[in-house]
C-alpha cells in the first residue's frame, strides 16, 4: 500500500520529533525580591556565561537568561549527583551539598555548565559549612574556566581569622598559581587574592614578598584588585604616599562600585594619617571620608566602609573642636547603620558627647 503525499511528511516530522532529545531540565527562578521561586519545567539548560544562566523553553523555543543569583535550583536530566547537591543546597544542608558539588565537578559530564554551576555553588556551600579552604580551591578551579564569572563570586575571607588559620587556603592558591597554563588575567586575580589572604593571615613578611613579586611583573598595576591590595599593604606599612600612588595609577580601571568605595576609603585613610594635627589637612581628610559615604549611598555598595568613614569623620570633628557636628554625625551613623558594630560604637560616642555637653552646661 502506497503512503499518501499528505501522510508521508507528517510521518517524517513525527519521526524527527521522536529522535530529538526531550527537554527535561527544570529551573527554579526567583527575582525582584520574591520569596517564592517560580518553577520552569521542560527546559534545556544550555550554558553559564558572565554570571547568567541560559536555558531554552520547549514551548516557545526561545532562549531565556537569568542572573545566577536568581536561580534557586536546577534539576538536570541525567545528572543525579548534581541534582542531589542542588537539593541539599536548597535545604541548607551545606556539608552534603559541598560533597555533591565536588563529585559533580569531577564527573565526566558532557554538559560544561554543570561544572560551572557546581563550582559556584561549592564556593558558597563550603564557605557556609566553615570549609573555607575548600571554597578557595573551588573558586581557583573556576577561575581557570571563566575568570570573569569567578571574579563575581570570590570567597569572603572570615572576618575573625586568627594568624596562621588561613594557611590551608593560601596553599590552595599556591597550587593554582603553579599551573603553567594559567592565563595572565586569572593569574592577576589569584595574586591579588593571595596578597589579601596573607594580610588577613597576619603574615606581613609573606604579604611583602607577594607585593614585591607583583610589582615586578609587567602590567601588574593595570588590575584594580591588585592595585587595591598593594595600596592596603602600603597603608599597613605606613607608606601613605605609596598607597595614594597605587590608587592613582589604577584609577581608570576601578569601575566596580565596591572597588570604588574601597579605593576612596584607602585615600581617606592615607590623607588622615598624613594630616597629623594640621587643621586644614584634617578637614581635607574629613571630606575624603565623606566621599566614601556619598559614593556608598549612591551605589548601594560598601556599607561597612561608609559606616566606618562616618565615625572617622566625627572623630576628626572632635579633634577640630567641633563637638556639635561630631555629635550629629555619631547620631546619624547610629541610626543609619543600626544593628551593626559601627552603629554601636557611634551610639556610645554620641552618649559620651551628650553627657559631656550637659556637664559643661
Amino acid at each position: 500500500m502506497l503512503l499518501s503525499r499528505t501522510f508521508l511528511p507528517a510521518l517524517t516530522a513525527a519521526a524527527l520529533l521522536a529522535a530529538s532529545p526531550a527537554m527535561a531540565d527544570t529551573v527554579w527562578v526567583a527575582s525582584g525580591g520574591a520569596t517564592q521561586a517560580v518553577e520552569r519545567p521542560n527546559v534545556k539548560v544550555e550554558k553559564v556565561q558572565n554570571g547568567q544562566l541560559f536555558f531554552r523553553s520547549s514551548q516557545t523555543d526561545r532562549v531565556t537568561e537569568r542572573p545566577m543569583e536568581d536561580v534557586v535550583r536546577i534539576m538536570a536530566d541525567g545528572e543525579p549527583v548534581f541534582n542531589a547537591a542542588e537539593e541539599a543546597f536548597a535545604a541548607g544542608q551545606w556539608d552534603k551539598a559541598a560533597a555533591g558539588y565536588q563529585k559533580a565537578m569531577a564527573s565526566n559530564t558532557s554538559r560544561p555548565w554543570i561544572r560551572d554551576r557546581a563550582g559556584l555553588r561549592l564556593v558558597a556551600a563550603a564557605a557556609k559549612s566553615g570549609k573555607f579552604p575548600t571554597a578557595v580551591a573551588a573558586w581557583a578551579a573556576l577561575i581557570t574556566r571563566d575568570a570573569t564569572l569567578a571574579g563575581k563570586y570570590k570567597p569572603q575571607i572570615p572576618a575573625d581569622a586568627k594568624p596562621g588559620s588561613l594557611d590551608p587556603a593560601l596553599a590552595e592558591v599556591e597550587k593554582a598559581l603553579a599551573d603553567a597554563k594559567l592565563g595572565a588575567e586569572p593569574r592577576k586575580t589569584l595574586l591579588a587574592f593571595q596578597l589579601e589572604l596573607a594580610r588577613a593571615n597576619g603574615d606581613t613578611k609573606k604579604a611583602q614578598s607577594i607585593g614585591t613579586k607583583i610589582t615586578r611583573q609587567p602590567g601588574a598595576e593595570a588590575g584594580p584588585e591588585l592595585a587595591l591590595q598593594l595600596a592596603k599593604l602600603a597603608l599597613e606599612q605606613k607608606q601613605f604616599d605609596q598607597a595614594l600612588k597605587e590608587i592613582e595609577k589604577a584609577a581608570p580601571s576601578i569601575t566596580e562600585p565596591e572597588q570604588q568605595v574601597d579605593a576612596l576609603f584607602v585615600i581617606a585613610e592615607a590623607r588622615a594619617a598624613l594630616a597629623k594635627d594640621q587643621p586644614a589637612a584634617l578637614k581635607d581628610a574629613a571630606l575624603a571620608y565623606m566621599r566614601v559615604v556619598t559614593r556608598s549611598k549612591s551605589t548601594r555598595a560598601g556599607a561597612a566602609r561608609a559606616a566606618e568613614s562616618m565615625l572617622k569623620t566625627a572623630a576628626i570633628q572632635e579633634k577640630l573642636n567641633v563637638p556639635q557636628e561630631a555629635l550629629l554625625l555619631y547620631q546619624q551613623a547610629a541610626e543609619e547603620y543600626k544593628g551593626t558594630e559601627a552603629a554601636t560604637r557611634a551610639a556610645e560616642a554620641a552618649d559620651r558627647l551628650g553627657k559631656s555637653a550637659k556637664a559643661g552646661a
